[in-house]
């Protein structure tokens, strides 16, 4: 692999240059240090991908496994150094254009002309949202709060509506589900119980969104702040700003709904102030915020701010705020931006939502950059074109002093894990639950078919399903061939449809040790399992980013999910419980919604 190497150098040595340049360059300090920065993300992309395939070589340990190591290497860095290659090329012309008129990119947002994209929204058994697992933050938002009242409503106390998804309402939880003959294994709420306990069949994907950025925002319904960031104001769930208009948006929808709510919490008088403000010009309402409610260090007053919070409060308030973001941020920028991109996973509507509640939305550089990387490699996940996003989001923000936390948030939804405000979020416990990755590494599986909606055996596969009669039935009699050669959800469709195979027949006898592990689970849990990922061929799981050294392409792993009404960490704790009996040897992973488990001979643990 030598001479990819040397393309993987000389893009490094380009990039260093074009930061010299920017360094070089008219550009203030700010911004000076913003690009560069930029670069430096991408250099750091291409010393992990030498690093890596230098200690590939250094791990082979025969002349053949090097030849047959380097060969599916080299295919998998071709792939990846085109899309370096297209991004270093985008960074260059971008160093150059900023050269010549030293002219920041500027954001504009796509119009809301195409077609809502095919977006994966929560179905009957879809979780609308679980337990937190440790040391991450507990779920929060408009759906708790529904939640909250609902179990309290019915006897079921939450010590008080907090909108979070702490111990309490954990508790409370499990005392309805215990009530109801439901599982009481774990903390977990689907769409269709959601709806059996507070009467709302609306839940979809906005709703996922919104929680998430409500927590990042960290206004609640009713919290509002003065001019610290030239706003002049800032107030509720999704931190509606009066210079750009949103906040008169939601006071409007407000007023439409009932003028007797501005009454009864501003009083008549100020109420009038307040409507008389809406009818102004944008800079009349600007001046007129600036004089009646900010305090001389553009503080919000004492009396307005209390009587903001308690329009939080207001039903209808919280209503009209929710109908906005809905309106103004999701249908009217994340959507038709993701269909312009072609996106469409929920951790991808995530990110933009996110972006579109705190700068606007995507750029058409933004845009042409996410394109480009599709172009570049057509076999790009969407997990890494998510990455793509992220870095070109933060590149937008013209002011650096907050590119760090725009690039925070947009990071947590790369893969659904990441730390905001010094605060670790797993995103699969907010109803992330389904995209078309399905891998090692990712955090969220596709939809899992039934097991009795399993093709029949084709053909083709007629040899394994006899070898499974003969070897492995009776050691597993609740399994079938056919689930074991489930070829996996991104195999259906998409860049890597038709890219795996059945497992050669030199790995069968793999499949005994691991279908035995299989049915020893089974019987443990006493319920069904769905197998979403078994054997790998090395071209799909390339394809999909499966790890490199993969057990799923030794016919030795399974990515399961258990039919019992539990999370995956309740799964996870019993499996290890198990093997510390020492019931297996093996491989065990945690993620949001499945478990890993291999047979490779020794116990790792993630």
């Amino acid at each position: 692999m030598d001479e990819e190497l040397r393309r993987l150098q000389a893009l490094r040595d380009e990039l260093i240059a074009a930061a010299a340049e920017v360094g070089q360059s008219a550009l203030t300090p700010a911004e000076k240090a913003r690009r560069i920065s930029e670069i430096n993300f991408e250099i750091d992309d291409i010393d992990v991908v030498m690093m890596d395939h230098a200690a590939t070589q250094i791990n082979a340990t025969s002349q053949a496994v090097v030849a047959a190591t380097e060969a599916a290497g080299r295919n998998v860095l071709g792939k990846v150094l085109d899309g370096l290659s297209a991004v270093v090329a985008s960074i260059r012309e971008d160093v150059q254009r900023i050269i010549r008129d030293i002219t920041p990119d500027p954001v504009a947002v796509i119009p809301n002309t195409a077609p809502t994209p095919a977006i994966v929204n929560p179905v009957a058994d879809d979780p609308v949202m679980l337990r937190r697992s440790s040391g991450t933050r507990a779920v929060y938002g408009h759906l708790v709060r529904a939640m909250q009242n609902a179990l309290s409503n019915a006897g079921f106390s939450t010590n008080g509506v907090d909108m979070i998804f702490g111990d309490d309402t954990a508790n409370a939880l499990l005392a309805w589900r215990a009530s109801t003959g439901r599982s009481t294994l774990d903390a977990i709420i689907t769409k269709n119980e959601f709806t059996d306990l507070t009467g709302q069949d609306e839940v979809d994907l906005f709703d996922f969104c919104a929680q998430a950025t409500a927590s990042f925002e960290g206004h609640g319904f009713g919290k509002i702040v003065g001019d610290f960031d030239g706003a002049v104001m800032t107030w509720g769930y999704h931190g509606y700003t009066l210079k750009f208009g949103h906040l008169q948006a939601v006071l409007d929808r407000i007023e439409a709904k009932g003028p007797q709510t501005l009454d009864a919490v501003f009083g008549s008088e100020r109420a009038s102030q307040v409507r008389q403000m809406l009818q102004m010009p944008l800079q009349g309402q600007l001046d007129w915020a600036r004089q009646n409610v900010l305090d001389g260090q553009s503080k919000i007053r004492s009396d307005w701010h209390t009587q903001f919070a308690d329009l939080g409060e207001q039903e209808s308030a919280r209503t009209a705020m929710l109908e906005h973001s809905r309106e103004a941020f999701w249908d009217g920028i994340a959507v038709p931006q993701a269909t312009l991109m072609g996106l469409h996973e929920p951790l991808s509507l995530g990110m933009l939502f996110d972006a579109a509640i705190q700068q606007g939305g995507a750029s058409n550089s933004t845009l042409e950059k996410v394109k480009a990387a599709r172009a570049a490699n057509p076999n790009a996940t969407e997990m890494s074109l998510r990455e793509v996003l992220a870095k070109a989001l933060r590149a937008q923000l013209s002011n650096s002093k907050w590119a760090d936390d725009v690039f925070a948030r947009r990071r947590a939804f790369i893969s659904g894990r990441g730390k905001v405000h010094s605060v670790n979020y797993d995103l699969g416990a907010w109803g992330f639950f389904a995209s078309d990755d399905e891998n090692e590494g990712r955090i969220i599986p596709p939809r899992l078919p039934e097991i009795t909606q399993m093709p029949a055996i084709q053909p083709s596969q007629r040899s394994f399903a006899q070898f499974f009669e003969d070897e492995i039935q009776s050691h597993a009699p609740n399994f079938s061939a056919t689930e074991l050669l489930y070829p996996g959800g991104g195999n259906a469709a998409g860049a890597c449809k038709g890219l795996n195979t059945d497992p050669p027949e030199d790995l069968w006898q793999n499949a005994v040790a691991l279908s035995k592990l299989l049915q020893a689970i089974r019987d443990e849990f006493g319920a069904p399992l769905r197998i979403s990922s078994c054997y790998r061929s090395p071209e799909y799981n390339s394809c999909i980013g499966g790890a490199s050294r993969s057990q799923h392409m030794r016919f030795t792993a399974a990515d399961i999910t258990i039919a019992n009404g539990n999370t995956p960490l309740t799964w996870y704790n019993k499996i290890l419980e198990m093997r510390n009996r020492g019931i297996f040897s093996g491989g065990i992973g945690r993620y949001n919604t499945f478990v890993h488990v291999d047979v490779r001979g020794e116990n790792a643990t993630w």
